[in-house]
């Protein structure tokens, strides 16, 4: 046997050799270096991309329902502010020559009246040019009216994108509502769209209604409201017209009747709860 020379046990030994498709592990030198096969890659980026393609699609519907929750509330502090002011300049809603029921006149009139203290880009009153010309759709899905060619209510653009519509129903604002037990007495209805022209352009999703009453904008869908309330216009996205789920998002601050329902006002607030 030839002698070993000084040294060579300092000498790097031959890189070993494993099975096919397993880890390699370089063990020339005195650093140990792991690397990935192609396969064991393409496997990895596959799980990655599954697993994306079922949470990014619920994360993003949480980020846009909580935007919804905070234009929403933006919007009605900017109806309820406006109304405020107008009353102390105007007095209250029914002094506001609303002329008659549906009437063109009357809902411009008290349109104006609000617009004196809100940020406005456009008022068409009961002309077209503020609304997208199309119908508008349910919360159930069917379709309702088209608001750009409405004449008999009053509309304009805020600032900010937002859509209003105005219309009149009772010029003496005697058509009695109960609000969270309180019995009101309102003059018509108001709805917004909070994202525009934007899709989807759809009652309980991106457009919320209100009560226009002589004291106040009312959230259509309070608690132990008459009318147009939770249980019977939200509550189920199956067969609701999406026209009660106001009071809901601006309170319990959430869209969960889109996901669940079995949602009540006493014992129920989100779908997990």
């Amino acid at each position: 046997m030839k002698d070993k020379k000084m040294g060579d046990d300092q000498y790097p030994p031959r890189p070993s050799l494993i099975r096919e498709g397993g880890m390699h592990v370089d063990t020339s030198g005195n650093i140990r270096r792991a690397a990935f096969t192609l396969a064991e890659v393409l496997i990895t980026l596959g799980i990655i991309g599954v697993v994306a393609s079922l949470t990014i699609p619920s994360v993003i519907s949480q980020y846009r329902e909580k935007q919804t929750v905070v234009k929403l509330k933006k919007a009605y502090s900017v109806l309820y502010n406006a109304f405020l002011l107008a009353k102390q300049k105007h007095g209250t809603a029914d002094e506001w020559n609303l002329i008659s029921p549906d009437s063109p006149e009357g809902s411009n009139n008290a349109l104006n009246i609000l617009a004196e203290n809100m940020k406005i880009l456009k008022f068409c009153g009961n002309n077209k040019g503020c609304f997208p010309d199309m119908r508008y759709k349910a919360l159930a899905g069917g379709t309702e009216n088209n608001y750009n060619t409405m004449s008999t209510g009053s509309k304009l653009i805020l600032s900010d994108g937002s859509l209003i519509y105005l219309s009149i129903r009772n010029s003496a604002c005697q058509e009695k509502r109960s609000n969270q037990g309180i019995l009101q007495e309102t003059c018509g209805i108001i709805m917004i769209d909070i994202n525009g022209e934007k899709a989807p352009n759809q009652f309980g999703r991106d457009t919320f209604w209100f009560a226009f009453a002589k004291e106040g904008i009312i959230p259509h869908g309070t608690q132990n409201a008459t009318g147009y309330t939770f249980e019977n216009h939200c509550k189920d996205k199956s067969t609701a017209s999406g026209f009660g789920c106001t009071a809901w998002v601006l309170y319990n601050e959430n869209l969960d009747y889109l996901h669940c329902s079995d949602l009540n006002w006493n014992t129920k607030n989100k779908c997990k709860s």
